[in-house]
């Protein structure tokens, strides 16, 4: 079994297309849930404008929006490239680089957000401490930080399978 895309096999274009579809429909019900003219339980727009843990709320969004939206297909275009052109790629570091950075990026993104949400809900509603936010927000850090390292590895990977095509 080769590790190189074959010409039939040739289709990592449309999976990073495909991926980058579902992140714009995440993205379009995150953004309809930011500029929503109706309560939802907090006003995400407050939470935004107060800063503190509503910034993990915006950061969040804006992380997916460049990560998960607009790399996805700027990913497409570059493997679209390669299979038009017949450039072979390591099959295996795609699919792992891949896989990497689609749940690195989507679920770092989500949980930064949540955590966001959560604190900024309650530092806007209920005039919640620093000090107990802080609490609040702390177990979402490990997990943010392992998915996100989770991402660069697989951005690392992404490097490499690129600078592998282009040498051949």
């Amino acid at each position: 079994m080769s590790n190189t895309i074959e010409a039939e096999d040739r289709r990592f274009s449309i999976v990073f297309r495909f991926l980058g579809i579902i992140n714009v429909i995440i993205a379009s019900i995150w953004t309809l849930l930011i500029i929503s003219p109706f309560d939802l339980s907090t006003n995400i727009q407050r939470i935004i404008a107060e800063g503190g843990p509503g910034t993990w709320f915006l950061l969040a969004y804006i992380v997916f929006i460049v990560g998960g939206v607009l790399g996805f297909f700027i990913l497409s275009v570059i493997y679209g490239i390669y299979e038009v052109k017949g450039v072979r790629v390591n099959a295996i570091v795609t699919w792992i680089y891949l896989v990497l950075i689609y749940i690195g990026i989507t679920v770092s993104s989500l949980l930064l957000g949540v955590a966001g949400y959560i604190g900024g809900s309650h530092y806007v509603m209920f005039h919640t401490s620093p000090e107990t936010i802080h609490q609040i927000l702390s177990p979402y850090i490990p997990f943010i930080r392992l998915f996100a390292v989770l991402a660069i590895i697989g951005i690392l990977m992404g490097v490499i399978s690129v600078i592998e095509a282009d040498s051949r």
